[in-house]
């Protein structure tokens, strides 16, 4: 089953570990990997159909900041 949230307060309740899709406001996003800077894991998603990255950012397995960057190309940074 694909978790599903449908804005950023239900991530920030909700997400906990990284899933192989999710879904978010109404598009499915593909897991692209973790990248850590000091004690804060980000986990990165891509949506190809919006051209649309998702960083999830986690400080002790727990979200404390969403933010979202459209790209052409597909990249982790």
């Amino acid at each position: 089953m694909t978790p599903s949230y449908e804005n950023n307060a239900a991530i920030y309740d909700n997400y906990r570990a990284p899933a192989r899709f999710i879904q978010f406001e109404d598009h499915v996003y593909a897991f692209k990997g973790v990248t850590t800077k000091a004690d804060i894991a980000i986990h990165h998603y891509r949506c190809n159909y919006e051209c649309h990255n998702l960083r999830i950012h986690l400080q002790g397995g727990v979200p404390f900041y969403v933010d979202g960057i459209y790209k052409i190309e597909e990249q982790l940074v």
